[in-house]
């Protein structure tokens, strides 16, 4: 397969070399901007919360489940700050979206909480992604 490119008024955005995508960092025109750092995946977990287990774990340590849909992961290593943003989702054993919400962020890991309708619930599956964004 050849090399691709996608351009913004003739100047090359994004490019693949041997299924390795770059994206070009500079400005397109007028108005449109692209930033000089790419975010970087510092940690990621997928859990099942109804016993805390984990199902794949990238730079965490194993959950630990604090209470009925609560659980806290800490960062295999501490982070030297917080420069950093979590995303998240949860399930529960029907497939139906919980609502959730991260708390005691630091260096060294989160909380997590889930709830259905205000009454905490156990995640069948939780995603978790963790990015960190340089600061310059």
């Amino acid at each position: 397969m050849s090399n691709a490119s996608f351009k913004m008024n003739g100047v090359e955005v994004f490019s693949e070399n041997a299924q390795t995508v770059t994206m070009n960092n500079g400005t397109i025109g007028s108005g449109v901007v692209f930033p000089n750092f790419i975010p970087e995946i510092i940690a990621a977990a997928r859990f099942d919360g109804s016993d805390g287990g984990s199902i794949s774990l990238f730079n965490f340590n194993e959950p630990t489940k604090n209470g009925t849909g609560d659980y806290s992961l800490t960062f295999s290593s501490a982070r030297s700050s917080l420069d950093f943003l979590i995303f998240h989702t949860g399930i529960d054993s029907n497939n139906n979206y919980l609502d959730h919400l991260v708390y005691s962020v630091s260096i060294n890991g989160f909380s997590l909480e889930y709830r259905k309708n205000g009454t905490a619930e156990d995640v069948t599956e939780s995603n978790v992604i963790v990015l960190k964004f340089p600061i310059t």
